[in-house]
């Protein structure tokens, strides 16, 4: 049976996210988190308006999609917020798993309000990638070390949350307009509301310290993401978005092995029957 050209859309996006976050960690340790995703949101979003106008010619909107994917980004933003606020406080080994089961969130609403009906032998795949994701979203070691099992909990339930209601109401503007559209003006929108909390927070916008490296990292990074967004929007506007949205979840496995060969970093034993487990859900699903 051949793969369809959503499934192929959402492994390019799984792909692309997950590199995007392998380059995002060392961004991260250069600028920290909050201008990691200050800058990752800029360059996703200008990369996006290039293409846009490439594509369609014109980023022009009725008013009432406008309003839509502002809520949209809004959202993300929210997300994005309380993740910054979970790793300051948290413990990552903690905050990851817990953020990344916001795929539970988005294909339950898309089963229960969406109508989205799948098959048993689909069902199965799903529940395989997504304990495969919050397997290897954590090391255990850190995790068993942990004394901070509490601190940042609330802020990675609200992260898990947003994200996951964000991609479920991902859908809705691609029934009215291009996935180029959508896909740009989400990450556009993100990145303006993210960079009108620097005054409020009390941020700087440039780094006094960011070299060379900080920006190819960024560009990198905003390169990928994008990319990834923007076949998420085509993925979802092919296939039913509780079908999609597991196999983009599945970033944290291409991370974990592209850190493995990139950054040198090594898979403990939960991890690595999480890539296991993940890799039998796509094949699966992808049947």
């Amino acid at each position: 049976m051949s793969v369809s050209l959503g499934i192929i859309f959402g492994l390019i996006t799984m792909i692309t996210y997950g590199l995007g976050n392998t380059y995002l960690k060392k961004l991260t340790d250069k600028t920290g988190t909050f201008h990691s995703v200050l800058y990752r949101t800029f360059f996703s979003a200008l990369m996006l308006f290039i293409v846009a106008l490439i594509f369609i010619k014109t980023i022009i909107l009725p008013l009432n999609i406008f309003l839509i994917l502002v809520g949209l980004g809004f959202l993300g933003f929210v997300a994005y917020f309380f993740y910054v606020r979970a790793v300051e406080v948290g413990k990552v080994s903690i905050i990851s798993p817990i953020a990344h089961s916001s795929v539970i969130i988005t294909v339950l609403l898309s089963v229960f309000i969406f109508n989205e009906m799948l098959a048993l032998l689909q069902i199965f795949a799903m529940l395989i990638i997504i304990a495969g994701v919050i397997l290897v979203s954590f090391k255990y070691s850190e995790l068993k070390k942990s004394r901070k099992l509490i601190k940042g909990l609330g802020f990675a339930l609200a992260t898990a949350v947003g994200w996951g209601i964000l991609f479920f109401l991902w859908r809705v503007p691609t029934n009215y307009t291009s996935p180029f559209i959508v896909a740009f003006y989400i990450e556009l929108m993100v990145f303006i509301f993210i960079f009108i909390s620097v005054f409020p927070l009390k941020k700087k916008i440039f780094l006094p310290k960011a070299g060379k490296s900080v920006w190819l990292f960024a560009v990198l990074v905003g390169l990928l993401t994008g990319t990834g967004s923007l076949f998420y929007t085509f993925g979802i506007n092919l296939e039913l978005v509780s079908l999609i949205a597991p196999i983009m979840s599945a970033a944290p496995l291409v991370t974990v092995i592209s850190s493995r060969y990139m950054l040198k970093e090594k898979l403990e034993f939960n991890q690595k029957i999480a890539v296991a487990l993940i890799i039998i859900g796509l094949v699966v699903i992808s049947l």
